[in-house]
């Protein structure tokens, strides 16, 4: 998704839009079941846009912070129950737009213009060392100057400081390995999930470099992220996890070696 540039009163006017849709939402009048699914639909779409919008729209990482994506499942599986949650969190996400809308001088910076390097690419993953190494030794023999932060000297930086510093890349691979186990709330039901690091990292770079340039490989198993529509998932414990990860490189137009997938 590439970014465009856009003055401050077109975001201010872009985001007032979202916050009217968003109050129009809430008001629906519904009455059935069907009103309901239909509701819960329509405000998805609407805050997946908005979501979208203010990632294209914002340069700044705050944005992912300060704007929760998505509908959390309402405790009260009741059919009033559950209207009255869904109309509880489209008000809470207005408020957040509002609340963005006034802080516009804050958050909104006119973008600049960056070099494209279609030959560097972010790794990122969790602890399992053997999996980064194999997928970052086969980005290498593409020809690709692979990222990895750990690779990388702190000089007395945070973390986030290293990852802001060391992000500027044209193409990203996540790699979702079971390195946590986790359950809902009063369930005893765990399964393998990624490292939460790396599910921050996968929402940060579908935003800046929009979803067609980020690929997640992760192991079988793994329980996948259900906000991130649109990113491409490969099965590691696919055969053909390596000409598919390529397949993605070439497709978002990086520069790889194509002798090497030939021989």
């Amino acid at each position: 998704m590439a970014r465009r540039a856009a003055t401050r009163e077109d975001v201010d006017a872009r985001i007032l839009r979202q916050i009217e849709l968003g109050e129009k939402l809430r008001a629906h009048n519904i009455r059935t079941q069907e009103d309901l699914e239909k509701s819960y639909s329509e405000s998805q779409r609407w805050d997946a846009y908005n979501f979208d919008l203010l990632m294209s729209l914002l340069d700044s990482g705050q944005i992912s912070l300060d704007y929760n994506r998505g509908f959390s499942e309402s405790n009260d599986a009741s059919f009033l129950g559950r209207t009255e949650e869904l109309r509880a969190q489209i008000a809470k996400k207005v408020t957040t737009l509002h609340s963005l809308r006034d802080r516009l001088d804050l958050v909104f910076q006119p973008l600049k213009e960056r070099a494209i390097d279609r030959r560097s690419v972010f790794l990122v993953h969790g602890h399992d060392l053997g999996q980064r190494e194999s997928v970052a030794r086969y980005l290498e023999k593409l020809g690709l100057n692979v990222v990895i932060l750990q690779e990388k000297t702190t000089a007395g930086r945070t973390i986030i400081e290293q990852f802001e510093q060391h992000s500027a890349v044209d193409f990203a691979v996540v790699l979702l390995t079971a390195d946590d186990m986790g359950a809902t709330r009063n369930s005893q039901d765990f399964h393998p999930r990624a490292r939460q690091n790396v599910i921050f990292e996968l929402g940060y770079f579908c935003g800046s470099l929009g979803r067609a340039r980020v690929c997640a490989l992760y192991e079988e198993g793994v329980e996948l992220p259900s906000d991130f529509h649109g990113v491409i998932y490969i099965s590691l414990s696919s055969l053909e996890w390596q000409l598919k990860l390529a397949r993605e490189l070439r497709l978002a137009e990086m520069e790889i070696d194509v002798a090497t997938l030939l021989g």
